[in-house]
């Protein structure tokens, strides 16, 4: 037990191999208790409680456990791609867009999925503190800021309550004034601009931008993500058009014989393996990391997630960041090729500045990313929602009510007592199944029951937790139109996404995942006897510790040097 228990805290990733889904069936209902014991699945659930089969479909869909690897990954994959995916070209051009600019793209990748990953064990971890045995058709109830106030206390969890608040209310901005800047030749053709006008935007601008917020509006007010499935499905097929376009003009534009005049160099010469220097790197290194931005939507969403068995969690997180990864390297590399045809030689910040305003395929790839913006808007609203109205029930109703384990870190104590953890841990060793007398295998009484008081408690609280309608709403309006509000006078947001994404992002994506799991991963450890362990049974926890150890000694000085430069660039350059 102490084996199972020491690998199912550590992490191991790999980049995606093919047939990896070939074995996965996304909306299997299926239940492994014991979860899985394939060699190639990195995160082992048994660390959290056991896995109480109960695979009545019906009751999952009945206790909120909706969701499925499907629409799962289409809302993770429509938090993390958006209108960001534009400036990859611009990144690539700064840092080699035929080695260097790869390169980062697999290296944040990796860390993306490894700091995933370390969320959700760490969530695990929390779980097995309170519930020796999981009914895992009844909806979840971990976040982020839960898992900083078990590691870190009181003060973390606000201090992360508001940063998630914060990151999505400007991310909601910065998608406005892009959503406003991509209808703007519709809205001139059908308003013309009045003469003499300068650059900025106009009434009608701004009104074509609020009317679309107003449309999105009621999807914001929806009580999980579970719901936006479609518009996630929706969003990812107009990134792919989007993305199309872009690689045709640029295949076009390097290849044919009818843009010869069009083009500075030869696409060969084009191609360059390193930044020119040191600054181009630390302007493009921001760039890479926001646009892998979705750690705060990764617990609810797994949250909803249907028989989340290991080999399900693992897939979900890998399909995700690794489609994401493919996608960001094919409108990387082949946007910052179309600057061999743009008049200075280079790209925009915004790749579809760079093509003709009449190209039509320009026109066609306005609306896919508009529409992108669109159904992006509900995955910024209701993360920050969810915590505002959280934030709101704990302060008014008294944060100190110890029977509720809503959030589960919150009602752990940090400085627990090892003897009642030892026989926390006693309870995990107690199989579910036993054979005794030759009766075969029998249900223990005890186990179940002690899950059932769980359950019926974890459900309890979760249907406590579900806000009303109303209470939704305001949330939500309030959220959503006072960042539509300030996106109308804002005519330009490159100072907050330069700000944002080398401060914030880096801070919300990697420290608070590798910090959160080191100090858990000390709690636990407190609690275990590794004594009688085989000498190799701890080596993959040394490695998750060592890997997060690593990005934290990157990231925080990282973080410093570009935010210095963010601000040299906004305010001295």
């Amino acid at each position: 037990m102490e084996e199972s228990g020491e690998e199912a805290s550590s992490i191991e990733i790999s980049p995606p191999e093919g047939g990896e889904g070939a074995g996965v069936d996304e909306n299997e209902n299926s239940h492994d208790p014991q979860g899985t014991t394939d060699t190639d699945v990195d995160i082992d659930i048994s660390s959290s409680p056991q896995i109480l089969d109960e695979s009545n479909e019906e009751e999952s869909m009945n206790t909120g456990r909706q969701g499925t690897i499907s629409s799962g990954r289409f809302n993770l994959l429509s938090t993390m791609v958006g209108g960001g995916s534009l400036s990859l070209p611009l990144a690539f051009h700064k840092s080699g867009n035929a080695l260097m600019g790869p390169a980062f793209i697999i290296i944040v990748a990796l860390s993306t999925e490894f700091c995933i990953r370390l969320l959700i064990t760490s969530s695990n971890m929390l779980l097995a503190r309170s519930a020796p045995i999981a009914n895992t058709s009844r909806r979840g109830s971990s976040s982020m800021e839960s898992i900083m106030n078990a590691a870190f206390g009181d003060k973390a969890h606000v201090f992360t309550m508001g940063l998630i608040v914060f990151l999505c209310y400007f991310a909601t901005v910065g998608y406005a004034v892009l959503l406003r800047d991509m209808l703007e030749p519709i809205t001139d053709a059908i308003v013309p601009p009045p003469k003499g006008h300068s650059i900025g935007p106009t009434l009608p601008h701004n009104i074509t931008m609020l009317s679309i917020i107003l449309l999105v509006t009621p999807f914001c007010t929806l009580q999980t993500f579970t719901a936006l499935k479609n518009a996630g499905a929706a969003s990812m097929m107009s990134v792919l058009i989007l993305g199309s376009c872009v690689v045709y003009r640029s295949l076009q534009c390097n290849l044919s014989a009818n843009h010869a005049e069009d083009r500075h160099t030869s696409w060969t010469d084009y191609l360059t393996l390193f930044p020119s220097s040191a600054k181009e790197l630390l302007d493009a290194l921001p760039l890479y990391i926001s646009c892998f931005v979705c750690h705060y939507n990764v617990l609810p969403i797994t949250n909803e997630l249907r028989n989340p068995t290991p080999r399900r969690v693992n897939w979900l997180v890998r399909s995700t960041v690794w489609f994401a990864a493919v996608f960001y390297l094919i409108i990387g590399f082949a946007g910052s090729m179309y600057g061999n045809c743009t008049p200075n030689g280079s790209v925009q910040g915004n790749v579809l500045l760079d093509f003709d305003e009449d190209d039509p395929l320009l026109f066609m790839g306005r609306l896919c990313l508009s529409l992108t913006l669109t159904a992006a808007f509900p995955m910024l609203v209701l993360p920050a929602r969810d915590i505002i109205l959280r934030f709101w029930q704990e302060h008014h109703a008294g944060r100190g009510d110890e029977s509720n384990e809503d959030e589960i870190g919150r009602q752990v104590d940090n400085d627990f007592e090892p003897p009642e953890e030892m026989q926390m841990e006693q309870m995990l060793q107690e199989p579910l199944l036993s054979e005794e007398n030759g009766k075969g295998n029998q249900v223990n009484d005890n186990a179940l029951e002690t899950a059932d008081v769980v359950a019926d408690a974890n459900h309890q609280n979760a249907e406590d937790a579900s806000s009303p309608f109303i209470a939704r709403a305001v949330a939500a309006v309030s959220f959503f139109w006072t960042a539509a509000a300030l996106a109308c006078m804002v005519s330009s947001i490159d100072v907050v996404w330069d700000l944002l994404g080398s401060s914030l992002s880096i801070i919300l994506s990697y420290l608070i995942p590798c910090g959160s799991y080191v100090v858990i991963e000390a709690q636990r450890r407190v609690t275990i006897d590794y004594s009688d362990s085989p000498a190799g049974s701890t080596w993959k926890t040394r490695l998750s510790l060592g890997g997060s150890w690593l990005l934290i000694g990157l990231f925080v000085p990282l973080m410093f040097v570009s935010t210095g430069n963010a601000v040299y660039n906004t305010f001295f350059a």
